[in-house]
């Protein structure tokens, strides 16, 4: 099977070309974290007319400390950084060109929000139950999963979900 490529020309050098299934929301690759261990999703392509492969990684932590995430293309890291970096997105380079790694939270909303919770919130912030409500659902809500975007200059190379434990 053939598959469509996504061409962003920055520069004659800087040619990036990666199969546009790796763009498509409902092929993004799932991957199971586990504390401790180096959990990675890998794609191929063509960066500056070479061929590359990349790889996201995740390194959960096991002690509550930070979890690691790292974008690698030809096995040289691109872009590094701990969770709440790459929240904002970690820049990097690679033989001159831009990367980036950015993972955004997925989070998971309490199945009950207890009603004393959404009246002391109401009573101590002067705000109506609506807000209240939605503040108790966001302080109580729990992450779940990390979506991670990889990018060689602003082309999207690669997208992984984390699920996390």
């Amino acid at each position: 099977m053939t598959r469509p490529l996504v061409i962003s020309i920055t520069s004659l050098a800087a040619l990036v070309v990666f199969p546009s299934a790796v763009l498509a929301q409902a092929n993004i690759p799932t991957v199971s974290a586990v504390p401790g261990k180096n959990v990675c999703a890998n794609s191929s392509g063509q960066i500056a007319n070479a061929p590359a492969k990349v790889q996201v990684c995740l390194q959960q932590s096991t002690n509550f400390s930070h979890d690691t995430y790292t974008f690698t293309i030809n096995g040289k890291t691109a872009s590094q950084g701990i969770e709440d970096e790459s929240t904002r997105g970690i820049p990097g380079t690679y033989q001159n060109m831009q990367t980036s790694l950015t993972c955004v939270p997925k989070l998971k909303a309490p199945e009950k929000v207890s009603d004393i919770m959404v009246r002391t919130y109401q009573r101590t912030m002067k705000i109506s139950e609506d807000e209240a409500r939605k503040l108790v659902i966001q302080q109580e809500s729990t992450e779940v999963a990390r979506q991670c975007t990889a990018r060689v200059n602003d082309v999207v190379v690669l997208e992984v979900l984390f699920k996390l434990q």
